[in-house]
């Protein structure tokens, strides 16, 4: 490193000469702290935490601000409400016996697979097919020959509503 010209130094001595002691202070300290973040800047990042003891599974919202963990839990009770009233928040209707119910329900609409019953199905296989009807369902609904017997015996539907109604239209 080169020194500096003699008339250089003198030229800074005099400029902080000139400076009153509390400015000097705060420009030392100033000058220090912008060192000092220049040094730590250049180290780079800290290294990683040590991970915490356990299975390495943490709980998201124990991680989150007091705040933001608060309106998660809002969000997450309308969700919950949501879905017990028989819609998720996201559209969807929600799965299980009381939505199967509730679909099978309707919603006031009469959907011909309303008015189709294991008697009305079997009269119409009977029709198509006057001694054996469970041919008629087997070739239609590709069931087992075996399940439609039963079927036609213990008087219940092989298929689903609504393809019952369809095939009663053929």
């Amino acid at each position: 490193m080169r020194r500096a010209a003699p008339d250089t130094v003198d030229t800074v001595r005099a400029l902080i000469a000139s400076i009153s002691e509390p400015r000097l202070r705060e420009l030392v300290v100033e000058a220090i702290l912008a060192a000092l973040a220049g040094l730590a800047a250049s180290l780079g990042p800290c290294a990683a935490p040590t991970p915490r003891p356990g299975n390495g599974r943490r709980r998201a919202r124990a991680a989150m601000a007091p705040a933001r963990r608060a309106t998660a839990n809002a969000r997450g009770r309308t969700r919950r409400h949501a879905a017990k009233a028989g819609a998720a928040a996201n559209g969807r209707r929600r799965r299980g016996p009381r939505a199967k119910a509730e679909a099978a329900a309707g919603n006031g609409d009469a959907s011909p697979a309303d008015d189709v019953t294991p008697a009305r199905l079997w009269e119409h296989a009977a029709k198509l097919e006057p001694k054996a009807p469970w041919r008629a369902i087997v070739r239609e609904f590709g069931v087992p020959e075996a399940f439609a017997q039963a079927a036609q015996r213990d008087g219940t539907l092989p298929c689903s509503p609504r393809a019952a109604a369809r095939f009663m239209t053929l």
